[in-house]
């Protein structure tokens, strides 16, 4: 019966996930399943276009590899205290990818993600399920990227729910999805 509920469960959790995001079938994917290859075990994900793997989870949630989604709450961090959690993750016992070198992508690597048939959000939600997560403006947190603007201290971001880039400043708290270069 657990078993059961939990497909059950399963199932209505992709169903909502497939009814948020919004995609158009005449526009050719950019980021198809078959250009990833997914670790269900450890929630990682590696890219075969650009070589890099991914943290298929957001900071803040975790990998289930039971339901092979994440789980849990976007947690969010000024640019310096997010530089700090990730070394400080690559240290940890919560790191259980089997990966010791994660950063924060670049603004290039991070905009290489995005579905451009797709938005809300514009990224393969095979590879990133359970993404979307609401902040106190009512919108899903913005990705950070690496990219420094150093004459107006501000970072370059990655906007997944309408498939853009922009620019904020390095106080504010923002989402990060982090990558490695690091061969498993």
């Amino acid at each position: 019966m657990k078993k059961i509920l939990l497909l059950v469960l399963t199932l209505i959790s992709f169903s909502f996930a497939a009814v948020l995001q919004e995609c158009k079938d005449t526009l050719t994917k950019t980021a198809p399943n078959v250009r990833f290859v997914n670790d269900d075990i450890n929630g990682t994900s590696k890219d075969l276009q650009t070589g890099l793997i991914w943290n298929r989870c957001v900071m803040g949630k975790k990998w289930n590899k039971d339901k092979k989604t994440c789980e849990g709450e976007n947690t969010a961090f000024n640019w310096a205290s997010t530089l700090t959690n990730i070394q400080d993750y690559n240290m940890s016992d919560e790191n259980n990818t089997g990966i010791t070198k994660w950063r924060l992508p670049n603004i290039k690597e991070l905009y290489s993600l995005a579905e451009n048939a797709c938005v809300k959000p514009a990224l393969n939600i095979t590879v990133f399920p359970n993404f979307l997560s609401k902040n106190e403006y009512g919108v899903e947190n913005y990705l950070v990227s690496s990219t420094y603007l150093e004459a107006s201290s501000e970072v370059m971001l990655f906007f997944p729910y309408s498939n853009s880039t922009g620019t904020y400043s390095v106080a504010e708290n923002l989402g990060a999805l982090l990558v490695s270069d690091e061969i498993k």
